[in-house]
């Protein structure tokens, strides 16, 4: 039972987040100045990835080693 609620849970979130991926690269897109369909046409938006991460807050910031960076097209940062 547990696995089943699980894997529904996923799938309904992974689609929520597919479809707000989609919309963004539309907005990204016109952004640039180009049609919205553009970056959809170049099949940049074919590879997904759901990658949770969590990251406290630092205690003493100014001992990281700097910026970081993801190399993704889309990525939203859920702050709390």
């Amino acid at each position: 039972m547990y696995l089943y609620i699980l894997a529904n849970y996923t799938y309904t979130n992974v689609t929520k987040y597919t479809n707000l991926k989609s919309a963004h690269i539309d907005i990204i897109s016109e952004a640039l100045g180009l049609n919205p369909n553009h970056l959809k046409a170049t099949e940049c938006d074919k590879r997904q990835t759901l990658i949770c991460n969590y990251y406290p807050a630092c205690p003493q910031p100014e001992l990281t080693l700097g910026k970081h960076t993801n190399p993704v097209l889309v990525f939203i940062l859920l702050q709390d």
